[in-house]
C-alpha cells in the first residue's frame, strides 16, 4: 500500500515528483546536499556517486600513523569494501525538468505565473522583478 498523497496546501503538488519517488521505492536513502560555491558539496555528490573500486583508497594506512589508528583503518577499510552502495546522483534541475515535462501547457504557464507571483491580468507585483 502507496503512502497517500499529500495535499496540504504547504506542499501541494510541486513535491509529486518526489512523492512519486518516495512511492516506487521503499528502502533507499536520500541525502540531501547544500552548500556555498566551493564549499565541497560537487565533490561530495561525485564520491558518493563512485562505486568503492573507484574511490582508489589505499588498502594499507600510512606506516607514520600509530598502531592503533592503522587497526581503526584497517577496520573501516574493510568494512566499506564490503559494505560500500554507490549514491545515485539526482540533480534538483531534473526533479524541475520532470515536473515541468509533465504539465499540460496551460498548466506550465500557471506554475510560472505563481512563480514570478503574475496575478491573472499578466501584470507582475512591483516588488518583484521577473525574468
Amino acid at each position: 500500500m502507496g503512502r497517500e498523497q499529500n495535499t496540504s496546501p504547504s506542499r501541494g503538488s510541486g513535491y509529486q515528483v518526489i512523492n512519486d519517488l518516495f512511492d516506487r521505492q521503499q528502502d533507499f536513502i536520500v541525502v540531501g546536499l547544500c552548500g556555498k560555491t566551493g564549499s565541497g558539496v560537487s565533490t561530495t555528490a561525485e564520491i558518493l556517486n563512485k562505486e568503492f573500486e573507484e574511490l582508489h583508497l589505499n588498502t594499507e594506512p600510512p606506516a607514520a600513523w600509530t598502531d592503533y589508528e592503522r587497526h581503526e583503518y584497517r577496520l573501516l577499510y574493510n568494512y566499506a569494501k564490503k559494505n560500500w552502495n554507490c549514491f545515485y546522483l539526482v540533480k534538483t534541475r531534473a526533479l524541475i525538468t520532470a515536473r515541468v515535462l509533465g504539465k499540460t501547457a496551460d498548466a506550465f504557464t500557471q506554475f510560472l505565473c505563481e512563480l514570478v507571483n503574475v496575478d491573472k491580468s499578466g501584470k507582475a507585483e512591483e516588488s518583484k522583478n521577473t525574468i
